[in-house]
Protein backbone atom coordinates (compact mmCIF):
# COMPACT_ATOMS: atom_id res chain seq x y z
CA UNK A 1 0.00 0.00 0.00
CA UNK A 2 1.06 3.52 -0.88
CA UNK A 3 0.30 5.12 2.27
CA UNK A 4 0.46 9.50 3.49
CA UNK A 5 0.44 10.07 6.78
CA UNK A 6 -0.18 13.68 7.81
CA UNK A 7 1.20 14.72 11.19
CA UNK A 8 0.21 17.80 13.36
CA UNK A 9 3.97 18.22 14.47
CA UNK A 10 7.00 15.45 13.31
CA UNK A 11 9.93 16.07 15.60
CA UNK A 12 13.32 13.44 15.99
CA UNK A 13 13.04 13.68 19.92
CA UNK A 14 11.01 15.35 22.63
CA UNK A 15 7.10 14.60 21.12
CA UNK A 16 5.33 11.15 21.95
CA UNK A 17 3.19 10.98 19.05
CA UNK A 18 6.03 11.76 16.51
CA UNK A 19 8.06 8.89 18.13
CA UNK A 20 4.86 6.24 17.79
CA UNK A 21 4.29 7.48 13.91
CA UNK A 22 7.82 7.08 13.06
CA UNK A 23 8.19 3.55 15.26
CA UNK A 24 4.51 2.22 13.46
CA UNK A 25 5.73 3.49 10.20
CA UNK A 26 9.20 1.78 10.08
CA UNK A 27 7.28 -1.41 10.77
CA UNK A 28 4.92 -0.89 7.72
CA UNK A 29 7.95 -0.43 5.56
CA UNK A 30 9.16 -3.74 6.72
CA UNK A 31 6.20 -5.29 5.59
CA UNK A 32 5.71 -4.26 2.24
CA UNK A 33 4.00 -0.80 1.97
CA UNK A 34 5.04 2.30 1.60
CA UNK A 35 5.29 5.18 4.09
CA UNK A 36 5.54 9.58 3.21
CA UNK A 37 4.65 11.64 5.95
CA UNK A 38 3.08 15.29 5.15
CA UNK A 39 3.44 17.78 7.73
CA UNK A 40 3.83 21.81 7.87
CA UNK A 41 7.59 22.46 6.91
CA UNK A 42 7.85 24.80 10.05
CA UNK A 43 6.49 21.97 12.59
CA UNK A 44 9.00 19.41 11.56
CA UNK A 45 12.97 18.93 12.11
CA UNK A 46 13.16 16.57 9.49
CA UNK A 47 16.12 17.36 7.49
CA UNK A 48 16.81 16.63 3.95
CA UNK A 49 13.19 15.43 3.48
CA UNK A 50 13.13 12.38 5.78
CA UNK A 51 13.05 11.38 9.14
CA UNK A 52 14.59 8.04 10.38
CA UNK A 53 14.93 6.94 6.44
CA UNK A 54 11.29 8.13 6.16
CA UNK A 55 10.14 10.30 3.36
CA UNK A 56 8.79 13.34 4.58
CA UNK A 57 6.60 16.22 2.42
CA UNK A 58 6.76 19.47 4.38
CA UNK A 59 3.62 22.01 3.47
CA UNK A 60 4.20 25.61 3.31
CA UNK A 61 1.31 27.05 5.01
CA UNK A 62 0.49 30.11 7.12
CA UNK A 63 -0.12 29.99 10.94
CA UNK A 64 -3.86 29.66 11.98
CA UNK A 65 -4.33 32.26 14.63
CA UNK A 66 -7.53 32.38 16.02
CA UNK A 67 -8.92 35.97 17.30
CA UNK A 68 -9.70 34.32 20.37
CA UNK A 69 -8.16 30.73 21.87
CA UNK A 70 -11.81 29.71 22.74
CA UNK A 71 -12.28 29.38 19.09
CA UNK A 72 -9.01 27.67 18.13
CA UNK A 73 -11.19 24.78 16.95
CA UNK A 74 -12.35 26.94 13.88
CA UNK A 75 -9.29 28.21 13.07
CA UNK A 76 -8.03 24.83 12.85
CA UNK A 77 -10.86 23.82 10.68
CA UNK A 78 -10.30 26.17 8.28
CA UNK A 79 -6.35 25.26 8.46
CA UNK A 80 -7.03 21.44 7.56
CA UNK A 81 -9.22 22.22 4.88
CA UNK A 82 -6.44 24.73 3.40
CA UNK A 83 -3.84 21.32 3.74
CA UNK A 84 -6.30 18.62 2.65
CA UNK A 85 -6.39 21.21 -1.24
CA UNK A 86 -3.27 20.74 -1.39
CA UNK A 87 -2.79 16.86 -1.79
CA UNK A 88 -2.78 14.82 -4.56
CA UNK A 89 -4.58 11.85 -4.92
CA UNK A 90 -1.54 9.68 -5.42
CA UNK A 91 -2.08 7.11 -2.38
CA UNK A 92 -3.92 4.19 -1.89
CA UNK A 93 -4.97 5.38 2.25
CA UNK A 94 -4.52 8.35 3.72
CA UNK A 95 -3.30 8.36 8.14
CA UNK A 96 -3.84 11.34 9.86
CA UNK A 97 -3.92 11.84 13.94
CA UNK A 98 -5.82 15.05 13.49
CA UNK A 99 -9.51 15.07 13.68
CA UNK A 100 -9.66 18.54 11.51
CA UNK A 101 -7.91 17.17 8.84
CA UNK A 102 -9.52 13.45 8.68
CA UNK A 103 -12.88 15.42 8.55
CA UNK A 104 -11.81 17.65 5.96
CA UNK A 105 -10.56 14.88 3.83
CA UNK A 106 -12.83 12.75 4.44
CA UNK A 107 -15.18 15.23 2.30
CA UNK A 108 -13.29 15.17 -0.57
CA UNK A 109 -14.24 13.90 -3.65
CA UNK A 110 -11.66 12.00 -4.33
CA UNK A 111 -10.85 10.62 -1.26
CA UNK A 112 -8.81 7.23 -0.67
CA UNK A 113 -9.30 5.67 2.60
CA UNK A 114 -8.45 7.69 5.78
CA UNK A 115 -7.82 5.66 8.91
CA UNK A 116 -7.82 7.94 11.68
CA UNK A 117 -4.99 7.24 14.26
CA UNK A 118 -6.11 8.61 17.20
CA UNK A 119 -3.78 9.85 19.61
CA UNK A 120 -6.19 10.76 21.91
CA UNK A 121 -9.27 12.91 22.81
CA UNK A 122 -10.60 15.76 24.45
CA UNK A 123 -12.92 13.54 26.59
CA UNK A 124 -9.89 12.64 28.54
CA UNK A 125 -8.90 15.47 29.79
CA UNK A 126 -12.92 17.64 30.08
CA UNK A 127 -13.43 17.14 33.78
CA UNK A 128 -10.14 17.67 35.09
CA UNK A 129 -10.07 20.88 33.46
CA UNK A 130 -13.40 21.33 34.63
CA UNK A 131 -12.14 21.25 38.07
CA UNK A 132 -8.72 22.85 37.22
CA UNK A 133 -10.90 26.29 36.15
CA UNK A 134 -13.45 25.86 39.22
CA UNK A 135 -12.08 29.13 40.80
CA UNK A 136 -10.92 31.26 37.77
CA UNK A 137 -13.29 34.08 36.33
CA UNK A 138 -16.59 33.49 34.66
CA UNK A 139 -15.32 34.66 31.56
CA UNK A 140 -12.87 32.07 31.70
CA UNK A 141 -14.45 29.37 32.55
CA UNK A 142 -17.32 30.11 29.70
CA UNK A 143 -14.64 30.56 26.93
CA UNK A 144 -13.21 26.82 27.96
CA UNK A 145 -16.79 25.66 27.55
CA UNK A 146 -17.19 26.86 24.43
CA UNK A 147 -13.66 25.49 23.50
CA UNK A 148 -14.12 21.83 24.82
CA UNK A 149 -17.49 22.15 22.43
CA UNK A 150 -15.85 23.15 19.78
CA UNK A 151 -13.24 20.28 20.27
CA UNK A 152 -16.20 17.66 20.66
CA UNK A 153 -17.47 19.01 17.40
CA UNK A 154 -14.26 18.59 15.58
CA UNK A 155 -13.31 14.95 16.90
CA UNK A 156 -17.40 13.95 16.20
CA UNK A 157 -16.84 14.84 12.42
CA UNK A 158 -13.57 12.76 12.39
CA UNK A 159 -15.27 9.69 13.40
CA UNK A 160 -17.88 10.51 11.26
CA UNK A 161 -15.83 10.48 7.98
CA UNK A 162 -12.86 7.95 9.23
CA UNK A 163 -13.45 4.74 7.28
CA UNK A 164 -11.50 3.35 10.32
CA UNK A 165 -10.39 4.68 13.85
CA UNK A 166 -7.28 3.30 15.56
CA UNK A 167 -6.94 3.97 19.40
CA UNK A 168 -3.62 3.16 21.38
CA UNK A 169 -5.26 1.25 24.31
CA UNK A 170 -8.92 -0.36 24.96
CA UNK A 171 -9.33 1.54 28.05
CA UNK A 172 -9.57 4.57 25.56
CA UNK A 173 -11.34 2.93 22.81
CA UNK A 174 -13.99 2.10 24.42
CA UNK A 175 -14.57 5.49 26.62
CA UNK A 176 -14.54 7.34 23.20
CA UNK A 177 -16.47 4.79 20.47
CA UNK A 178 -18.91 4.36 23.55
CA UNK A 179 -19.75 8.48 24.05
CA UNK A 180 -18.99 9.36 20.05
CA UNK A 181 -20.91 6.51 19.24
CA UNK A 182 -18.75 4.71 16.56
CA UNK A 183 -19.46 1.51 15.53
CA UNK A 184 -17.89 -1.32 16.41
CA UNK A 185 -16.36 -2.96 13.15
CA UNK A 186 -14.91 0.46 12.61
CA UNK A 187 -12.51 0.73 15.30
CA UNK A 188 -9.37 -0.83 16.54
CA UNK A 189 -7.04 -1.27 19.29
CA UNK A 190 -3.33 -0.94 18.25
CA UNK A 191 -1.13 -0.24 21.20
CA UNK A 192 1.89 1.47 21.96
CA UNK A 193 5.36 -0.16 22.14
CA UNK A 194 8.67 -0.65 22.90
CA UNK A 195 11.65 -2.02 21.15
CA UNK A 196 12.49 -4.45 24.09
CA UNK A 197 15.90 -4.74 22.86
CA UNK A 198 16.66 -0.93 23.32
CA UNK A 199 14.74 -0.77 26.68
CA UNK A 200 16.18 -3.71 28.72
CA UNK A 201 16.79 -3.40 32.57
CA UNK A 202 20.42 -1.96 33.41
CA UNK A 203 22.98 -4.39 35.47
CA UNK A 204 24.67 -2.87 38.56
CA UNK A 205 27.33 -2.15 36.79
CA UNK A 206 25.77 -0.02 33.76
CA UNK A 207 23.83 1.77 36.80
CA UNK A 208 26.80 2.82 39.02
CA UNK A 209 28.60 4.06 35.66
CA UNK A 210 25.46 6.07 34.76
CA UNK A 211 25.34 7.29 37.84
CA UNK A 212 28.58 8.56 38.21
CA UNK A 213 28.41 10.59 34.81
CA UNK A 214 25.35 12.21 36.48
CA UNK A 215 27.13 13.29 39.77
CA UNK A 216 24.44 10.50 41.88
CA UNK A 217 25.84 8.32 44.48
CA UNK A 218 25.80 4.86 44.48
CA UNK A 219 23.19 4.30 47.46
CA UNK A 220 21.04 7.10 46.50
CA UNK A 221 17.21 6.45 46.15
CA UNK A 222 16.43 8.56 42.42
CA UNK A 223 12.89 8.67 40.81
CA UNK A 224 12.69 9.53 37.42
CA UNK A 225 9.59 10.92 35.40
CA UNK A 226 9.79 11.77 31.31
CA UNK A 227 7.41 13.36 28.87
CA UNK A 228 6.36 16.72 28.02
CA UNK A 229 5.67 19.17 30.44
CA UNK A 230 2.10 20.00 29.97
CA UNK A 231 -1.01 20.19 32.41
CA UNK A 232 -2.78 17.20 31.66
CA UNK A 233 0.84 15.29 33.02
CA UNK A 234 0.30 16.38 36.00
CA UNK A 235 3.99 16.51 37.63
CA UNK A 236 3.06 19.76 39.68
CA UNK A 237 1.55 16.51 41.88
CA UNK A 238 4.97 14.62 41.94
CA UNK A 239 7.09 17.98 43.15
CA UNK A 240 4.57 18.70 45.82
CA UNK A 241 4.38 15.42 46.88
CA UNK A 242 8.12 14.84 47.67
CA UNK A 243 8.02 16.97 50.87
CA UNK A 244 5.45 15.12 52.41
CA UNK A 245 7.75 11.86 51.73
CA UNK A 246 8.88 10.20 55.27
CA UNK A 247 11.33 9.09 53.16
CA UNK A 248 12.08 11.83 50.74
CA UNK A 249 14.24 10.59 47.72
CA UNK A 250 18.04 11.69 47.20
CA UNK A 251 17.22 12.62 43.76
CA UNK A 252 14.36 13.17 41.41
CA UNK A 253 14.99 13.15 37.79
CA UNK A 254 12.69 15.14 35.21
CA UNK A 255 13.07 14.95 32.02
CA UNK A 256 11.17 16.81 29.20
CA UNK A 257 10.08 20.51 28.25
CA UNK A 258 6.92 21.86 27.60
CA UNK A 259 4.82 24.45 28.80
CA UNK A 260 4.64 24.26 31.95
CA UNK A 261 8.74 24.23 32.67
CA UNK A 262 8.34 27.34 34.19
CA UNK A 263 6.18 27.17 36.45
CA UNK A 264 7.28 23.82 37.57
CA UNK A 265 11.00 25.32 38.38
CA UNK A 266 9.27 27.87 39.98
CA UNK A 267 7.57 25.27 42.35
CA UNK A 268 10.60 23.40 42.52
CA UNK A 269 12.20 26.14 44.06
CA UNK A 270 9.68 27.68 46.06
CA UNK A 271 9.23 24.27 47.69
CA UNK A 272 12.83 24.10 48.95
CA UNK A 273 13.36 21.14 46.50
CA UNK A 274 16.08 22.34 44.11
CA UNK A 275 18.89 20.23 45.85
CA UNK A 276 16.55 17.52 45.45
CA UNK A 277 14.69 18.06 41.96
CA UNK A 278 16.82 17.85 38.78
CA UNK A 279 14.61 19.49 35.51
CA UNK A 280 16.69 18.34 33.11
CA UNK A 281 15.28 19.67 30.04
CA UNK A 282 14.60 17.79 26.65
CA UNK A 283 16.59 15.00 25.97
CA UNK A 284 17.54 12.79 22.62
CA UNK A 285 17.43 9.58 24.56
CA UNK A 286 15.73 9.20 27.46
CA UNK A 287 16.76 5.60 28.56
CA UNK A 288 20.52 7.07 30.73
CA UNK A 289 17.84 8.60 33.02
CA UNK A 290 16.25 5.30 33.12
CA UNK A 291 19.03 3.68 33.91
CA UNK A 292 19.70 5.58 37.47
CA UNK A 293 16.69 5.63 38.93
CA UNK A 294 14.89 3.29 41.48
CA UNK A 295 11.41 4.01 40.26
CA UNK A 296 9.39 5.81 37.95
CA UNK A 297 5.91 7.86 38.79
CA UNK A 298 3.62 8.39 36.38
CA UNK A 299 1.01 11.31 37.95
CA UNK A 300 -0.95 11.82 34.47
CA UNK A 301 -4.35 12.45 35.30
CA UNK A 302 -5.34 12.14 31.14
CA UNK A 303 -3.15 9.80 28.86
CA UNK A 304 -4.48 7.93 25.95
CA UNK A 305 -1.77 5.18 26.20
CA UNK A 306 1.55 6.61 28.75
CA UNK A 307 4.54 5.57 26.06
CA UNK A 308 6.75 6.93 28.59
CA UNK A 309 5.38 4.47 31.35
CA UNK A 310 5.91 1.75 29.52
CA UNK A 311 9.18 2.72 28.62
CA UNK A 312 10.18 2.93 32.45
CA UNK A 313 8.54 -0.76 32.58
CA UNK A 314 10.81 -2.44 29.84
CA UNK A 315 13.92 -0.98 31.85
CA UNK A 316 12.62 -3.33 34.74
CA UNK A 317 11.98 -0.14 37.17
CA UNK A 318 9.00 -0.18 39.61
CA UNK A 319 5.94 2.19 38.37
CA UNK A 320 3.95 4.22 40.41
CA UNK A 321 0.72 5.38 38.80
CA UNK A 322 -2.70 6.95 39.68
CA UNK A 323 -5.50 4.66 39.23
CA UNK A 324 -8.36 5.77 36.86
CA UNK A 325 -11.94 6.46 38.33
CA UNK A 326 -12.94 7.66 34.62
CA UNK A 327 -13.68 11.10 36.03
CA UNK A 328 -10.65 13.30 36.82
CA UNK A 329 -8.32 10.43 35.79
CA UNK A 330 -8.77 9.56 32.66
CA UNK A 331 -5.92 6.83 31.82
CA UNK A 332 -5.21 3.50 30.26
CA UNK A 333 -3.11 2.37 33.59
CA UNK A 334 -5.35 -0.37 34.67
CA UNK A 335 -4.39 -1.94 30.79
CA UNK A 336 -0.78 -1.04 31.40
CA UNK A 337 -0.62 -2.56 35.09
CA UNK A 338 -2.53 -5.63 34.27
CA UNK A 339 -5.27 -4.58 36.71
CA UNK A 340 -2.06 -3.67 39.13
CA UNK A 341 -0.07 -6.63 38.75
CA UNK A 342 2.52 -4.86 37.51
CA UNK A 343 2.20 -1.64 38.98
CA UNK A 344 1.72 0.41 42.18
CA UNK A 345 -1.46 2.20 42.35
CA UNK A 346 -2.45 5.34 44.12
CA UNK A 347 -6.47 5.97 44.94
CA UNK A 348 -6.30 9.26 45.56
CA UNK A 349 -4.63 11.79 43.49
CA UNK A 350 -3.47 14.11 45.99
CA UNK A 351 0.56 14.79 47.73
CA UNK A 352 -0.29 12.79 50.30
CA UNK A 353 -1.22 9.47 48.94
CA UNK A 354 1.10 9.80 46.31
CA UNK A 355 4.00 10.79 48.94
CA UNK A 356 3.08 7.61 50.70
CA UNK A 357 3.11 5.05 47.75
CA UNK A 358 6.89 6.35 47.22
CA UNK A 359 7.99 5.79 50.77
CA UNK A 360 6.62 2.48 50.55
CA UNK A 361 8.84 1.38 47.11
CA UNK A 362 11.72 3.32 49.13
CA UNK A 363 11.23 1.28 51.99
CA UNK A 364 11.30 -2.41 50.34
CA UNK A 365 13.84 -3.23 47.78
CA UNK A 366 12.42 -7.02 47.50
CA UNK A 367 8.92 -5.05 46.33
CA UNK A 368 10.69 -2.83 43.66
CA UNK A 369 12.12 -5.88 42.35
CA UNK A 370 9.14 -7.87 42.05
CA UNK A 371 6.98 -5.07 40.20
CA UNK A 372 10.04 -4.25 37.83
CA UNK A 373 10.69 -8.26 36.82
CA UNK A 374 6.72 -8.32 36.53
CA UNK A 375 6.48 -5.12 34.02
CA UNK A 376 9.38 -5.91 32.32
CA UNK A 377 7.72 -9.11 31.07
CA UNK A 378 4.38 -8.07 30.70
CA UNK A 379 5.47 -5.22 28.43
CA UNK A 380 7.87 -7.63 26.25
CA UNK A 381 4.83 -9.58 25.92
CA UNK A 382 2.14 -7.43 24.98
CA UNK A 383 3.66 -3.97 23.95
CA UNK A 384 5.97 -4.04 21.51
CA UNK A 385 6.52 -1.81 18.37
CA UNK A 386 6.66 -4.80 16.38
CA UNK A 387 3.30 -6.80 17.41
CA UNK A 388 1.91 -3.03 17.23
CA UNK A 389 3.23 -2.78 13.29
CA UNK A 390 1.92 -6.23 12.36
CA UNK A 391 -1.65 -5.09 13.49
CA UNK A 392 -1.58 -2.00 11.81
CA UNK A 393 -0.54 -3.11 8.31
CA UNK A 394 -3.18 -5.68 9.00
CA UNK A 395 -5.69 -3.10 9.21
CA UNK A 396 -4.69 -1.29 6.82
CA UNK A 397 -4.88 -4.30 4.30
CA UNK A 398 -8.44 -4.31 5.47
CA UNK A 399 -9.65 -0.78 4.99
CA UNK A 400 -7.74 -1.00 1.26
CA UNK A 401 -9.54 -4.22 0.61
CA UNK A 402 -13.10 -2.87 1.65
CA UNK A 403 -12.30 0.04 -0.32
CA UNK A 404 -11.92 -2.31 -3.58
CA UNK A 405 -14.83 -4.37 -3.38
CA UNK A 406 -17.16 -1.23 -2.95
CA UNK A 407 -15.40 0.33 -6.34
CA UNK A 408 -16.32 -3.01 -8.18
CA UNK A 409 -19.25 -3.22 -6.99
CA UNK A 410 -20.18 -0.04 -8.32
CA UNK A 411 -18.61 -0.09 -11.25
CA UNK A 412 -20.75 -2.28 -13.20
CA UNK A 413 -23.70 0.14 -12.32
CA UNK A 414 -21.91 2.85 -13.92
CA UNK A 415 -20.85 1.11 -17.18
CA UNK A 416 -23.01 2.21 -19.97
CA UNK A 417 -25.73 -0.80 -21.02
CA UNK A 418 -25.02 -2.87 -24.41
CA UNK A 419 -27.15 -1.30 -27.44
Amino acid sequence: MNILWHMPILRQFGCGLSRRAVELARRLRARGHRVTFLVRRNRTDASEGAIESLPVLPLDLPDARPWHWSVQALSRRAAARELVSRIDPDHDVFMSCQPEVVAAYGRRPDARPVLFVCGGSTLLHDESDIQRLSEDSWTTRLSAAIDRRLKHANERAAFASADAVVFDSNQTRKRVADTYGIAHERHYTVHGGVDPEEMQPADSAVKRARRGELGIRDGDFVLCWTGRLSPEKNVELLIRSIRLCTRRPDVVLIVGDGPCQRDLADLVSSAGLRDTVRLIGAVADVQPYLYVSDAFVFPSKGESFGGSLVEAMACGLPCIALRPDGDIVCTATEEVFDGGRCGYFVDTPVPGALASAIDALAADAELRRRLGERARRYVVDQFTWDAAGARLSEIVLEIGERARTAEALIAPATQPSAA
